[in-house]
């Protein structure tokens, strides 16, 4: 069976959608890992900044928190199939 416009348009869409999502995904993971050396850097070696045991809290969760999320992503990257994505989730050609 030939596949039309519309059917191609649909593959190429959500294929250039996904790979989209993943570099946005993995830029934000990445430039928030780089804040988070930047944020302890400021906490411990800075001597002007006067950090108490909040600090540490703060960025000990935030840090977990970009842990879990790496994670999820990771996980969800593996999961998706696109051809079953589509079926589920796009109206069918008539």
């Amino acid at each position: 069976m030939k596949k039309n416009f519309g059917q191609l348009y649909k593959e190429t869409y959500i294929s250039i959608l996904s790979k989209t999502m993943n570099f946005i995904r993995t830029f934000y993971i990445l430039a928030y890992n780089l804040y988070g050396f930047y944020w302890f850097y400021k906490i411990v070696v800075d001597p002007k900044t006067q950090c108490d045991w909040e600090a540490y809290a703060l960025w000990f969760f935030a840090m977990t928190a970009q842990l879990f999320f790496t994670m999820d992503v990771h996980k969800a990257n593996k999961d998706i199939d696109m051809r079953e994505y589509m079926k589920q989730n796009l109206p069918k050609s008539k």
